[in-house]
């Protein structure tokens, strides 16, 4: 993902960009967001950098591959629906997300989101 800049709008997109030159990334440059999902409100990537998380005021959270040199780039690779809307995402260290929800709940996955 190096090179690579990530951003989610209310249009229901998660674009990616080459940060470098200001375009989209010629890869493939939006990231498929199911209908009934809503839009993202928060992004995170792995910490190794092959992985995008998602996070959805419905409470969903989306993985997408986003190595370049794998054929499944830019698919959702897992899905999780959680209890309320994801407000933020955070790694702690290689193997623990935090997700901070609407009503300041604090949800700890830990190995939750590995291959």
């Amino acid at each position: 993902a190096t090179g690579k800049l990530f951003s989610a709008a209310q249009d229901d997109t998660v674009r990616v960009w080459d940060w470098r030159q200001g375009i989209p990334d010629p890869q493939g440059h939006k990231l498929r967001v199911p209908v009934d999902a809503t839009w993202a409100r928060t992004l995170v990537l792995e910490p190794d950098g092959t992985r995008l998380i998602a996070g959805f005021r419905t409470g969903r959270l989306l993985e997408w591959d986003v190595a370049p040199e794998r054929r499944s780039y830019g698919k959702i690779v897992r899905e999780h629906q959680l209890p309320g809307g994801i407000r933020k995402l955070l790694w702690f260290g290689e193997r623990s997300l935090a997700v901070g929800f609407n009503d300041a709940r604090l949800f700890l996955l830990w190995d939750g989101m590995r291959r």
